[in-house]
């Protein structure tokens, strides 16, 4: 399943996603009770990039009681982790988290134009954590999982220039610091990098067509992976309504030969007539399309679809930390 290769690889989440009314406790080690975020609604914190309107709206208010076509396991691993893993957790974790990222994000990124890898969420929260190596005793579940990471992340590390993983995790007094601008690169990157692949995956599941260059011109820069950070305002993630309708525009030209259970908005099937758009039939479609999007993925994938977002500071002129 490669998207660059063979088109068709898919991204997929670790957690079922339920109604938020009925979302699933954990016990904690003092006996509190947790409850799990609702992956539907954006995460608001400083660390997080600001959310694009229309697609944070549209993902708030998709029709969970649609039934997903299938509950395949293999959509459930994926191939960057969420960005909320990156930032949703203590400081001091946060930094640790980052930094392991920082050492082998171009690895993984490297991996994903070549042969990549679909990780489990648990994989990726220990990629995160430094948990890399085999623990426990020969033959357990954590000794086994240890040697299959070890075995998947081989091409990524070599990638990386880490030649062992001897030094992970890395220690907390050698921990570098992470501006506040520097954290929302970082995240902007995994939830742009995820939110292409993932549109790749759905459009070839919906249509049932290999049309990777088509896909591509959904997107700014017309690439999948080495986003530059200064189209972090371009595409569908620009301030302009017009520069959007252009994107918008192409992904809704897609979009009419996909397959829902869910019915397909009639203002998309306009774009079929090539008529002139005024702003506010601009503004509708592309509520229409995010709508159409995020109920799709749900039905094809059981679960809630990582999102872009925008940057809104300014840049430096050298990118920061990947």
């Amino acid at each position: 399943m490669y998207v660059l290769s063979c088109e068709d690889l898919y991204i997929a989440d670790t957690c079922r996603t339920l109604d938020p009314s009925k979302a699933p406790t954990t016990s904690t080690a003092k006996g509190t009770v947790k409850t799990e975020r609702d992956k539907f609604s954006a995460l608001v914190i400083p660390e997080m990039p600001p959310s694009i309107a229309c697609m944070a709206d549209a993902l708030r208010q998709v029709d969970r009681t649609v039934s997903p076509y299938t509950s395949d396991g293999a959509d459930r691993r994926y191939v960057l982790p969420k960005p909320a893993l990156l930032v949703n957790t203590t400081p001091e974790r946060r930094h640790k988290v980052l930094h392991h990222w920082s050492l082998l994000s171009d690895g993984f990124l490297y991996v994903l134009t070549q042969d990549p890898q679909l990780l489990s969420g648990q994989e990726w929260r220990d990629v995160l954590e430094g948990l890399m190596t085999k623990c426990g005793e020969p033959g357990s579940r954590a000794h086994k999982r240890g040697t299959r990471l070890e075995n998947l992340l081989r091409p990524a590390l070599e990638a990386s220039n880490v030649s062992g993983l001897e030094g992970f995790p890395a220690p907390v007094q050698s921990l570098p610091e992470f501006s506040l601008e520097q954290t929302r690169e970082i995240v902007w990157k995994v939830a742009e990098t995820s939110f292409r692949f993932e549109f790749c995956s759905l459009d070839r599941r919906a249509s049932g067509k290999k049309r990777l260059d088509e896909v591509k011109g959904c997107f700014a820069g017309h690439m999948l992976v080495g986003v530059p950070l200064e189209m972090s305002k371009c595409g569908c993630a620009s301030t302009t309504l017009q520069e959007r309708h252009r994107y918008v525009g192409r992904t809704g030209i897609l979009m009419l030969d996909w397959t829902t259970k869910s019915p397909r908005p009639n203002i998309i099937r306009r774009l079929a007539q090539r008529l002139p758009w005024s702003p506010a039939d601009m503004q509708a479609l592309e509520t229409a399309v995010c709508s159409y999007y995020t109920q799709a993925f749900w039905e094809y994938f059981g679960r809630a679809a990582i999102v872009p977002l925008r940057l809104d500071h300014d840049l430096e002129e050298e990118e920061g930390q990947l």
